[in-house]
């Protein structure tokens, strides 16, 4: 396994990850995609 800071090309991947991981509900992928748009958020966390 490779760990690595995301990319805005995994952007979608990831938001189906979270999609299955919280119950087939978008709701922690929205929020997730809101916090990349904030002035506070730190990439090298992601």
């Amino acid at each position: 396994m490779r760990v690595r800071p995301e990319t805005a090309a995994d952007y979608a991947a990831v938001a189906r990850v979270h999609v299955r991981a919280f119950g087939d509900r978008a709701d922690e992928a929205v929020i997730v995609a809101l916090l990349r748009q904030r002035a506070s958020y730190t990439p090298g966390l992601s």
